[in-house]
């Protein structure tokens, strides 16, 4: 059985396992977290399960995302000073 929320599944279905920045959003629309990273569907699993442990504020903003963006990133380059 899985524990994700129907919501949440729908959204991981859509997330691709490529470099990028996502945006999780509530119900009416309004920013709740910008997130970056180099697997964007790994990355959101980890939001989407097992919030026991989690902090508070954390598992507050999980139960409010309604949907999200994505941003791919294809290009990886490196900054020096």
């Amino acid at each position: 059985k899985n524990n994700l929320a129907d919501k949440h599944l729908k959204i991981l279905e859509e997330m691709p396992a490529a470099t990028g920045v996502y945006y999780f959003y509530n119900k009416a629309k309004e920013l709740l977290y910008i997130g970056k990273s180099k697997n964007i569907q790994k990355r959101v699993r980890t939001h989407f399960t097992s919030l026991k442990g989690k902090s508070l504020k954390l598992q507050k903003m999980v139960n409010k995302v309604r949907f999200a963006k994505i941003f791919n990133i294809n290009i990886h380059f490196i900054c020096k000073r």
